[in-house]
């Protein structure tokens, strides 16, 4: 039922369905119980006015994306089954169609950031073929096709090319040769750039800890193989001072209490993962050489902890509600990364030593 949004987020999508207000799957290790309510619209009026049957075919139109409003009809069924209508043969085209659309999505976009997306993607490039009366469904094709199929990425499910492991790098991320009119510190400054909220997370998990310790905070912004000129290092000092002048007005240590210690797991975990993400992309000349299904589990990682570090600073207070959800989540993205840090590691350090060469 919940393919199309990745069966390893069934869970989450049942938990928050209204009919399951009740339900804390946080407690359960997000293991849904035996049972479980689902929201659903009634056929009902189908049945009732449509004449809908089973075996009959439901097309959808939405006509108001902004009140959400969606035009449904019934599609009777052939009453023969060994009759081919012409309606059976555009749905065939549909499908070949909507396959060599998927192909080239893979090449030119990759896979996406969740299956939604790669669809959306190739609906909306392809909408004159795909977005028709004769259209097939996704789920349909997905049964009778033998090129594509869901396929692991990482912690989660993409829809790729059958049988095939989905590769982190390809020519939808290629990173473009820098622009050789740059200067070395302003290409590094870019590099290192992150956003405000990871900076005041820092600050304000010192502020927790009810002490003030600039120096620790760009140590732990700065992988340690980064030096910084003087003056950069005090401007980054400036600013550290800055921020925390303004946070501390406004921080309340009790308020704060129920996040803390989330806080500071998380940003254990981002400081690990960001400093891996460094060395692979000093190290790494060639990224095919990495461990794929490794470097997207150490994305998808860094990813999700930044979601969680923005939702701390921005939104405490549903960050405070979720605190459970929270803390199960580290605990699974720490056991993760525990089991995917030493392949890439032993990678880097081949990597550099591969990047050394012996003059006779």
């Amino acid at each position: 039922m919940f393919a199309l949004y990745g069966e390893e987020f069934a869970s989450q999508y049942i938990a928050a369905d209204p009919a399951n207000a009740g339900m804390d799957i946080a407690s359960q290790d997000f293991e849904l119980p035996s049972r479980v309510n689902l929201t659903a619209n009634s056929l009902e009026p189908l049945v009732k006015y449509g004449g809908f049957r089973y075996g009959d075919r439901i097309l959808c139109r939405v006509t108001d994306w902004d009140l959400g409003q969606i035009e449904v009809m019934p599609v009777k069924r052939n009453e023969n089954p060994m009759q081919i209508r012409s309606d059976d043969l555009e749905r065939q085209n549909w499908y070949d169609d909507f396959e060599k659309a998927l192909l080239a999505s893979f090449d030119l976009s990759g896979p996406c950031g969740s299956i939604e997306e790669q669809l959306a993607v190739v609906f909306l490039d392809n909408s004159r073929k795909l977005c028709t009366e004769e259209c097939g469904s996704v789920e349909e094709f997905l049964m009778q096709s033998k090129k594509i199929a869901y396929e692991p990425f990482g912690v989660e499910t993409r829809l790729w090319l059958n049988g095939e492991e989905v590769p982190a790098v390809g020519k939808w991320n290629e990173i473009p040769e820098a622009d050789s009119s740059d200067d070395a510190e302003s290409r590094l400054l870019n590099e290192l750039a992150v956003p405000d909220y990871i900076l005041d997370a820092f600050i304000e998990n010192q502020l927790f800890d009810k002490r003030y310790e600039p120096e620790e905070i760009v140590s732990a912004l700065l992988p340690g193989s980064v030096r910084l000129s003087a003056e950069e290092h005090r401007f980054f000092l400036l600013h550290i001072d800055s921020r925390h002048a303004i946070l501390k007005k406004t921080y309340n240590w009790f308020a704060d209490f129920t996040i803390g210690e989330t806080r500071r797991r998380a940003l254990a975990l981002y400081r690990q993962a960001s400093t891996l993400i460094f060395e692979i992309d000093r190290s790494a000349t060639n990224l095919e050489r990495y461990p794929q299904q490794e470097l997207v589990i150490l994305s998808q990682i860094f990813s999700h902890v930044m979601r969680i570090l923005e939702m701390v600073e921005l939104d405490p207070g549903t960050a405070a509600e979720e605190t459970d959800e929270i803390q199960l989540s580290l605990e699974g993205m720490e056991c993760n990364f525990d089991g995917i840090s030493g392949e890439l590691i032993d990678t880097v350090e081949t990597e550099k030593r591969n990047g050394f060469v012996v003059i006779k």
